[in-house]
């Protein structure tokens, strides 16, 4: 009886992995024959821009990407300057990376499903925090802690506001 089980439980995965496998074939074929596609456009836009350009040297042309930065997914759907500067103009208390990042993915619509502050997001917070401090746009002070305390980065003993506007 457990044998029957075992064995209609196979078969059906196997069955699915076969599914999942001409899904995948089908999809190679297809990405095969868009490379070829993009294969023949770039011959078409060389021959026209030697035809233009006689002299021009094709090898200046950049054709070498690194695939990781071309692939690497958004972390945030809108401008993270944008958001920030909404998140810190929201209330105008001294606010640390946590709770800036937390803001942040508030505000922004692809990661309210993820409620996590994850590093990824907190270093992404963290390189347009030191381009809005480089400009003045925004202020920090260091968070006085225990003397006991070990020191972490600058960024994680640091808080951050909106410079405020001088009035003259």
């Amino acid at each position: 009886m457990a044998e029957t089980h075992l064995i209609s439980q196979l078969t059906k995965l196997i069955e699915a992995q076969y599914k999942e496998k001409a899904i995948l074939e089908h999809k190679v074929s297809e990405l095969e024959q868009q490379k070829m596609n993009v294969d023949e456009k770039i011959l078409s836009f060389e021959k026209t821009l030697t035809l233009i350009d006689p002299d021009f040297d094709l090898r200046k042309i950049k054709t070498q990407f690194n695939i990781s930065q071309l692939i690497k997914r958004r972390l945030f759907q809108q401008d993270l300057k944008w958001l920030i500067s909404k998140a810190l103009r929201q209330d105008n208390r001294w606010k640390n990376l946590y709770w800036i990042t937390s803001d942040v993915m508030e505000l922004d619509d692809r990661t309210k499903c993820s409620a996590s502050v994850t590093r990824e997001h907190e270093l992404a917070v963290i390189r347009v925090l030191r381009d809005l401090y480089k400009k003045g746009i925004v202020e920090r002070q260091e968070v006085k802690l225990h003397k006991r305390t070990i020191k972490r980065g600058f960024f994680r003993r640091s808080e951050w506001r909106l410079k405020p506007l001088v009035q003259e």
